[in-house]
């Protein structure tokens, strides 16, 4: 199993800074100067990073080796309005999803990444499409990045699934993270085949920033994973269509940075998260 360090010292020092995070006398005093103090850019008095120092970081830290991957769920598509299990099927992005995925677009720019992967899934690709037009990218998919299988219930609401499939759904409620209906993967599958992509992806970009454009079910299974999320407990988070999570890689680690960023869509707010 992969060793993970879950506190990601970036998340704290954004959301918490000055004397309580890791800025000088802080709890992570022992960190370097030059990965602890915030850069020289907006009001020095703050409580927390401005969004310039968040990308002036960025610079920094991928100077120093750190592969980047910027993790972007699809915009939202007519199944995800009609809560629609998708799975291995697919369903376009609704209007709303095309003006998440421009958003999102304008927001990567910023980043300046080096590449831009995507499942191979219509949703993830048309999403994905959209940010590589404003980027002037080209798109690459990658299979390993689908989203989760969901079998038989693809296709089918929570209720249908009850009805159609009792005693599976009874099943699948009474144990999510063990019982495999059929056709489907399990969460266990569906880890190691997302953690092969990406461990391809950082070996093929070593030290680069790589936008990824997959699913809700694909990061609930690499998140949870990089965090040390034991099977069966509660995420206390959510995926929403068009957020963007940044998971670092370094020393053969993964690391959390950001989950949840909602900046670049109108009305949410940075980090924004929620109980499940």
């Amino acid at each position: 199993m992969r060793n993970i360090w879950a506190a990601s010292r970036d998340v704290i020092s954004f959301f918490w800074g000055g004397e309580s995070g890791i800025w000088p006398g802080g709890p992570n005093d022992h960190i370097q100067s030059h990965e602890r103090d915030p850069p020289s850019i907006g009001s020095t008095s703050r409580r927390g990073w401005t969004f310039a120092d968040i990308l002036l970081h960025s610079s920094i830290v991928s100077e120093r080796g750190e592969t980047r991957l910027f993790l972007v769920r699809h915009g939202e598509t007519v199944w995800n309005q009609q809560r629609r299990i998708q799975g291995h099927l697919d369903s376009p992005l609704t209007d709303n999803g095309r003006r998440q995925a421009e958003a999102i677009a304008g927001h990567v720019r910023r980043l300046k990444p080096a590449v831009i992967l995507s499942s191979d899934l219509g949703r993830c690709m048309e999403t994905a499409s959209i940010i590589g037009a404003a980027l002037s990218m080209k798109v690459t998919p990658v299979r390993a990045f689908r989203e989760k299988s969901g079998g038989i219930f693809e296709g089918y609401t929570w209720p249908e699934i009850e009805g159609r499939f009792p005693v599976e759904h009874k099943r699948y409620v009474a144990s999510r993270s063990n019982y495999r209906q059929p056709g489907a993967e399990s969460w266990e599958e569906t880890k190691n085949r997302v953690f092969s992509g990406l461990d391809t992806a950082v070996r093929d970009h070593r030290g680069k920033r790589i936008v990824v454009v997959t699913h809700g079910g694909t990061l609930h299974a690499l998140i949870r994973s990089v965090l040390g999320i034991p099977d069966g407990s509660p995420s206390r988070f959510e995926f929403r269509n068009g957020a963007l999570h940044t998971i670092v890689h370094k020393d053969a680690e993964y690391l959390v940075e950001t989950l949840g960023d909602m900046s670049h869509i109108e009305g949410e707010s940075l980090g924004d998260v929620e109980s499940k």
